[in-house]
């Protein structure tokens, strides 16, 4: 990618990529395995942020069978599952903060009108 948009010379990404297998084929499984389960939660909160600065609401799910989930989708297990995210517009809450705001804005409203009204009596 680096490559294509002309960010990176194809000699670097190609040392880079060389690099990182020695690293990689050097590191016990369990090691390989922690680093995918850091990154991964990583770029799972960085989704979610993003998410939720457009406008949409976001829930982390950890809970669930990993292995059923591998199954049921055909993933490999090269792949290590590490959450779900569900992604979408809460309802419920739009409808609390609409709520809310009505609340305020109607306080607002009568005690502005109250003192509007005292201060024409004066």
């Amino acid at each position: 990618m680096a490559v294509d948009a002309g960010y990176m010379p194809a000699e670097t990404a190609k040392s880079f990529v060389e690099r990182y297998k020695v690293c990689i084929r050097a590191m016990l499984p369990e090691a390989i395995r922690q680093k995918a389960y850091t990154g991964g939660g990583l770029v799972s909160m960085q989704l979610m942020l993003v998410a939720r600065s457009k406008g949409y609401d976001t829930v982390p799910i950890d809970s669930y069978d990993k292995q059923k989930f591998m199954e049921a989708f055909r993933i490999s297990e090269r792949y290590v599952p590490i959450m779900l995210i569900a992604i979408g517009i809460n309802q419920y809450m739009n409808i609390c903060l609409y709520a809310q705001s009505s609340i305020y804005i109607s306080i607002f409203l009568k005690t502005f009108l109250f003192k509007t009204h005292q201060e024409s009596e004066l």
